[in-house]
This record gives C-alpha cells, structure tokens and sequence, in this order.
C-alpha cells in the first residue's frame, strides 16, 4: 500500500455562511461538504439565529420542537390557587420565587414552579425577579429558549449556554451533542484530536452516521469520524492524521481564479459572482447591483432594501418578497420559502427559497419587474446580455435569498427558466444555487481567504 496526500486549495470569503463552514466546495442547498468522503450530503440541522446584541431571538424556539422532558414529580406539582388569590402580589403559591402577581405578568403559572418543565424553577429564570425577561434570562415559558433541541435544566448542566443554539460555534447545535452522551457542547474539539467536532460529525446531528448507538462500524458511518474519541476505528492512526486541515502553500493556490466581487459600501454587501458575467450597479438611489449571465440563461440582482416593520423574521422577509413578486405576477405561485440558516456574521437568513412565475418570460425583463416592485424604483438597467422569452410550457422561476440585519436586509434573485434550472449539463442551476443559497454573500469589509484541505489517499 502506497500513501499520499491529495491537497486542495479553496479561495473564499474569510467566513462563510453556516450551512458551509469547513468546506472546500460549493455544494447545493440543503447540503454540506463531507470532507472525509470529498463529496457533498445532506445537512440536517439548519442552525438557528440567536442575536446575543439585542437578547434571545424566541422565533428560534418555533423552528425546533420543545425538547422530550422526563416528568419531574416536583416541578409536576401544581399549587391550590383560588381565583382571588392567582395574581395576588403577595403570595408565591408554588414557592418558585416569583410572587403570583410577577407569574402573570410574565405569563408563567402561578401553580406550578417550573412553568415550561425544563427543570428550571420560574423564580431562577426571571433571575432578578423584575417580572420581566431581560438580555441574559431564559423564558420560563419556553423549555428551549435557544430552539437548539436541548432543555434550559439540561444546558445548564452541561455548562452550555441556553440562550445561544451553538455554545462552541463548532457547528453542531447543542441540543445534539447533550444527546449523543459524550460530545461536549463548551468545546469546539472534544476529544482534543485538532479536528472540530463538525469537521467529525458533518451532518451535525450528533450521531456517527447511522450507527446504532453510536458504534462506528465503516458501513454505516457515511464517511463521519467520532468527535468523542482520537482514534475513531481503532486502526492505531489518529483521526486527524487521517483527515488534515492545512494552511496554503503558494503553490497551492497558484492557479486559483478570484470571483468577480459586486460591493456597495453603502448597502454593506459583498456577493461573488463567476468572472466576466456582465454586470452593474443600478443608480437611482439603491444600493443594488444587477446581472445578466446569458451564456448561461439567467438574469439577477442583489439589493439592500430597507426592511419592514413586520418582517421580524427571516420567514417573515421572504413571505413579503413573495407578496411583493406576486403582486407584479399575480398567478406566482410559491414552490418553497426556503430554509433558514445563520450567516457566518452571525444574522439570520431564508435562503434557497423558490417562486414559479407563468407565461412566455424573459429573464432580465421579469428580474427588472421583481427590483422595481421590492424598491419602489423603476429600474431598467443597461447591461449586456441577449436573452429571449422563455417558451409558454417552461415556466420562469424566481430563486432568492434574505439576510434580515436590522433596518437593512439583503435580497438576491437570479431568474432562470425552469428548463435552464434543471439541466445538468448546463450551468445555471449550480450558480443559481450558489448566488442564493447563502455562501456567496458578505459584509462589504469581508476579505477573500484561501483555505486549504488535505486528504490521505490509499492506494
């Protein structure tokens, strides 16, 4: 048997979005790259956004199903509270620290000490007993505050923040490693091999493959290591002398190709797109850049917008950009919103979110129809690029993406015909996919950064 290493240089945004940290290839939504198999599989966790600047993001919580708790026969126990006596300021019926008067305030129950069954008593989640929840506090109405699958009396334990999904930033959300029994959500590395714990476990859902209880055996481990020990298989060689992350040597990334970068300091965005796609920014007061890749059939823009008032959510966001496309197109119909996902700055997004448009469309006259209707502007910017209508029975598809930062968020929107889209020998569904699917858009200041990724091969 002969050994060698296989190194593969990557040019990339110095972070990357969630769904493709750790990566050295753009995979498809919904997917991640398996640096030990080199292809790319499903991801099954979507990360959920926790803003730690301004508190606990509690839509995190309807992304995730309230964790399974075992019955506690104290915390079970409900208090005889008279109707007189329910929001009495006076008294603490189910001595949890919190008077009855507080409990309803906040929304707790006045009989029973742990409202929400997480193992935490009312009384310890409203920490300063103010008869609010304040930045810092768990709600004592929700078992999983965070949404990471993980109880608030269980992260706790584990030492684990309850108000953050990923407490390590490994990846891997902490609900998931508490459950697998031996990963330790406070370390990025738990069993100290060099390789993070989502580099090991790259579909993030804290098992090895689908081993049963977690035994590797090389059939069923998809290609996983075990984060919770150094030598997974037993073969003698450390995991991480199997695998090996490196830093790049100039002969690594001699023949590396920079994307073409669309900036606007203004609107804070950075998107990369594939070099010599013709494109510009569209004046008339918006910060936003358009596209036209006709070589390869597709149109599209990237804006930032301001947000409204109602979307609070990146849910919420894309349901407004689809009320918006469909007031243009009143026969739109939706095909999916999307998923959502953090970015590697840490703001919560939809991304991969899908709209079917009817009738004989072109390109970048539907692409120009979406920007003017999102900013109120009339935009019909002169880029190069000859596209024609797409046929009657090829409808035209709207794929987009929103980062919600505040006052401002970011929208991408490549239009393609569905034909287009799903040619395998072509090229837009892959650039279409990587321009909305969250990894080729960033902060304005974000600097490209070659990473690089080794394997041993062998043969």
């Amino acid at each position: 048997m002969k050994n060698f290493w296989l190194v593969i240089a990557l040019s990339m945004f110095a972070a990357c979005s969630s769904d493709s940290e750790g990566s050295s290839v753009d995979c498809e939504a919904g997917e991640k790259f398996n640096p030990i198999l080199g292809v790319c599989e499903p991801s099954r966790i979507d990360r959920n956004n926790v803003n730690t600047d301004a508190g606990v993001d509690t839509s995190a919580s309807d992304m995730n199903e309230e964790p399974d708790l075992p019955p506690n026969p104290f915390l079970d126990m409900a208090a005889d509270v008279g109707a007189d006596d329910r929001c009495s300021p006076e008294l603490d019926s189910d001595l949890d620290g919190l008077r009855n008067g507080c409990e309803c305030a906040l929304g707790t129950d006045p009989a029973r000490p742990d409202t929400d069954r997480d193992g935490v008593l009312d009384g310890q989640e409203d920490a300063n007993q103010n008869c609010r929840f304040d930045i810092g506090e768990t709600d004592a109405r929700s078992a999983d505050t965070d949404g990471d699958g993980g109880s608030d009396g269980d992260e706790r334990l584990a030492g684990s923040d309850p108000l953050r999904p990923d407490s390590d930033g490994d990846g891997i959300l902490d609900g998931a490693e508490i459950a697998s029994g031996c990963m330790d959500p406070t370390k990025e590395d738990t069993d100290g091999d060099t390789l993070p714990d989502g580099v090991e476990d790259f579909n993030e859902d804290g098992q090895i493959g689908t081993c049963p209880n977690r035994v590797f055996m090389a059939a069923c481990s998809n290609g996983e290591s075990d984060p919770c020990k150094v030598d997974t298989n037993g073969d003698g060689t450390p995991d991480n002398d199997e695998v090996q992350y490196l830093g790049c040597r100039p002969e690594d990334t001699a023949n590396l190709v920079d994307p073409q970068l669309l900036v606007s300091n203004a609107g804070d965005y950075k998107l990369a797109l594939v070099p010599g796609v013709p494109s510009a920014a569209l004046g008339g007061g918006l910060n936003a850049h358009g596209f036209n890749d006709a070589a390869s059939g597709y149109a599209g823009f990237v804006a930032a917008l301001n947000t409204p008032a109602s979307a609070t959510t990146p849910e919420l966001l894309a349901s407004h950009v689809f009320s918006q496309i469909r007031t243009v197109f009143p026969t739109a119909v939706l095909r999916t919103s999307g998923r959502r996902i953090t970015t590697h700055d840490g703001f919560p997004a939809a991304v991969g979110g899908v709209v079917q448009l009817s009738g004989s469309l072109r390109a970048d006259t539907v692409r120009n129809q979406i920007i003017s209707q999102l900013s109120g502007s009339t935009v019909a910017p002169s880029i190069a690029g000859t596209f024609t209508n797409s046929a009657a029975n090829d409808p035209m598809l709207a794929v987009f993406q929103v980062v919600r930062r505040g006052a401002k968020y970011i929208v991408t929107v490549a239009t393609v015909p569905e034909s287009a889209y799903q040619n395998a020998n072509g090229n837009a569904g892959y650039r279409v996919a990587d321009l909305t699917g969250g990894t080729s858009v960033a902060k304005a200041t974000t600097d490209l950064e070659d990473e690089c990724v080794s394997y041993r091969v062998d043969i």
